[in-house]
C-alpha cells in the first residue's frame, strides 16, 4: 500500500456503501450516539395455575442507530450526502456497515429522521442532523 493510500484511510470512522464517516482537514462527517442492539425472541406458553413457560424461538436482526452531522462548514455537501442516504433507504441497498474497523455485517437503512440546524440566505441547507436506523439483513 502506498503512502497516499494510507493517508486516504486516516481519519475513517466507519462507513456504509458510499457513505464514509471521516475526520479530515478538508471534510468531516461524523456520527454520535451510536447504539448497537441485539435481541432474541421467545414464545410464551400459558400454563393454567402456574407461571408461563418460555420457549426460545431465535435471534432477531441486529439494529444500529446513530446520529450523523452533515455540515457544509466542515466541507460536506449536505444535499449530496442527504440524497445518498435517501437513495439507500428508498432502494433497499444492502452494504456492510463498519463502525471503526469492525465490520458488523450486511445492513439496510430502515429509517431516517432529520433536524434542520442551519439554512443560508440562499435557502440552501448548510447544517443538518440526521438520525439513521440500520437493520441487519439476512
Amino acid at each position: 500500500m502506498s503512502l497516499l493510500d494510507t493517508l486516504k484511510n486516516l481519519g475513517n470512522l466507519g462507513g456504509f456503501g458510499g457513505i464514509v464517516f471521516t475526520v479530515r482537514p478538508w471534510e468531516t462527517m461524523t456520527f454520535s450516539d451510536a447504539e448497537h442492539s441485539r435481541s432474541v425472541e421467545y414464545a410464551e406458553h400459558k400454563i393454567i395455575g402456574a407461571k408461563p413457560k418460555l420457549e426460545y424461538v431465535g435471534a432477531n436482526a441486529d439494529e444500529v442507530k446513530l446520529n450523523v452531522k452533515l455540515s457544509s462548514y466542515f466541507g460536506v455537501n449536505v444535499k449530496e450526502k442527504l440524497r445518498l442516504f435517501n437513495r439507500y433507504l428508498d432502494d433497499g441497498d444492502i452494504y456492510d456497515l463498519f463502525i471503526g474497523t469492525e465490520n458488523l455485517g450486511e445492513f439496510v437503512i430502515t429509517s431516517l429522521s432529520k433536524k434542520y440546524k442551519d439554512i443560508d440566505f440562499f435557502g440552501d441547507i448548510t447544517e443538518l442532523d440526521l438520525s439513521v436506523t440500520f437493520k441487519e439483513y439476512n
